[in-house]
This record gives C-alpha cells, structure tokens and sequence, in this order.
C-alpha cells in the first residue's frame, strides 16, 4: 500500500510538471485606444513626409558619390595631389 501511495505521489508530480500553466492572452478591453479620422490622416501624412525625406537625402547621397567617382576616374598616379579634392569632398560628408 505504500507502493501505492508512493506511485500516485509520484504521478502527481509528473503531471504538475507535465503541465504547465499558459498564459491566456488578454481579452481586447474596451479602453483601447481607437485612432479617429483625423488622427489617421495626420498619421499618414507624418509617414508620408518621413519617406519623402529619406529619399530626398538618398538622392543627394547619390548624386555626391556620382561626383567623386568622377573625380576618381581622373585620378592621375603621377600627381597625388589629384585626390585632394576626392578626401575634401568625403571629410564633408563624413563630419
């Protein structure tokens, strides 16, 4: 009999281990926050002036690396001095 007591003991512990407690996701309450129309719109618009932005600076960035791949391109081995205006142009872009 104490084999018996010993087993469902032991039964009982394999299943608490077994199974463990999941959290319940929460239930949407009704205080969430809902946006209105003209938060959205300003929302939006916030969104759309951000990309506008980023690809303005992207393109400067681009048409600046156009023009010292230019000034590489001329790059002349007999005179150092050539790519004065290469480092000039990356030390403004850099700092």
């Amino acid at each position: 009999m104490a084999e018996t007591k010993t087993s469902a003991a032991a039964t009982d512990a394999k299943e608490t281990k077994a199974a463990p407690k999941v959290a319940k996701p929460a239930a949407k309450t009704a205080a969430a926050k809902k946006l209105s129309k003209d938060d959205a719109m300003k929302k939006h618009q916030q969104m759309v002036q951000f990309v506008q932005n980023v690809l303005s600076e992207m393109e400067s960035d681009i048409k600046r690396m156009h023009m010292i791949l230019g000034q590489l391109a001329k790059f002349d081995p007999e005179n150092v001095e050539s790519l004065e205006s290469v480092n000039k142009e990356l030390d403004g872009m850099n700092g």
